[in-house]
């Protein structure tokens, strides 16, 4: 198991303490100036990256132990590469670019940082303090899943391939913290919301191409139905954005229909460049119902005041128009 501990952070060489080593990186795109990693058993390293000279003195607030001087290991040195061995863990750092690499005592690779120029630490100011956007990505190994992260809504087990977002908020409870069915497990100890997994952003619906009920492309058909009479279209109307977050957002409703006395049918057809799976994020309050090529793919409902979300996996076909209904 490794623990992983990421903060915000030029000597000539490493440094060697009793309780770890601090290696100075060469001229890292990624804006890390030193890295130190301390064993906290032979199975669980702490790491600590840092974009200035001095590690600074913070004590972590969800790692309870840091370092213990009285594991044993070793460290070796090449050209451009240090490597930091217990028992069982091998701890191999790019002194050039700052990248980590985790193997078993048998060499065999737990974890790798992704091999990309990019920054890791980007200096930022929140609230008028200085701090950091920080970020790591890792490379994903073949059938590999990741369970753990907290509390989700979701309906997912394992978030291999999935984004997550780890904030607080009513029946979500992030824990920066997850295990691999490879045998290791990461601790990101970081207090800021945080975007873990798959962190690209989500696209609009417009990102895909839309057609009509009636097969006109760019939009979706919208029908407003009455509640006690079922089956009467109050209104229909061209639509190409879904989204309906906040109570702000409600405008967005035609003002001529009463949502409360209304029910609202989006139909029509979806279709991509590319062929594959795609996740649409469903998020939503009270009642709703989706269908997928004829197949109900979400039934849910609850409270409007404790709003919920669920990603449904789509297989996309590569865009053909949809004849006219």
């Amino acid at each position: 198991m490794l623990l992983y501990i990421n903060v915000n952070g030029q000597v000539k060489d490493d440094v060697q303490t009793t309780s770890g080593i601090e290696i100075p990186i060469q001229h890292s795109p990624s804006g890390i100036k030193k890295i130190k990693l301390q064993p906290v058993s032979d199975q669980i390293i702490h790491v600590t990256a840092i974009a200035t000279d001095k590690f600074p003195g913070d004590k972590s607030l969800m790692a309870v132990k840091l370092s213990d001087a009285a594991v044993k290991f070793t460290t070796t040195n090449s050209a451009d590469q240090v490597t930091l061995s217990t028992s069982s863990l091998k701890v191999e750092v790019s002194t050039k670019t700052g990248l980590i690499t985790y193997r078993d005592a048998n060499g065999k690779v737990l974890l790798a940082q992704t091999k990309t120029e990019g920054l890791s630490l980007i200096p930022k100011v929140f609230n008028g303090e200085p701090s950091y956007q920080v970020s790591q990505l890792f490379d994903a190994q073949e059938n590999e899943a990741y369970y753990g992260l907290g509390q989700h809504q979701q309906g997912l087990v394992n978030y291999s391939g999935r984004r997550v977002d780890l904030v607080q908020y009513n029946t979500e409870i992030g824990v920066p913290f997850f295990v691999s069915n490879k045998g290791y497990g990461l601790l990101w100890d970081n207090y800021s919301i945080t975007r873990a997994g798959d962190i690209r952003d989500y696209q609009p619906l417009t990102a895909l191409k839309l057609f009509s009920k009636e097969g006109d492309e760019g939009w979706l058909t919208a029908s407003y139905t009455s509640k006690t009479e079922p089956g009467k279209v109050l209104l229909k109307q061209p639509i190409s954005e879904l989204s309906i977050n906040w109570l702000t957002d409600q405008h967005k409703f035609p003002s001529s229909i009463k949502m409360q006395d209304a029910v609202v049918h989006y139909e029509g057809a979806v279709g991509s460049e590319l062929e594959g799976l795609y996740q649409l994020q469903l998020k939503y309050a009270g009642y709703i119902k989706v269908w997928f090529d004829d197949k109900l793919v979400a039934d849910f409902w609850r409270q409007a005041w404790n709003s919920g979300s669920a990603i449904l996996d789509l297989e996309l076909k590569k865009i053909r128009k949809p004849k006219s209904k």
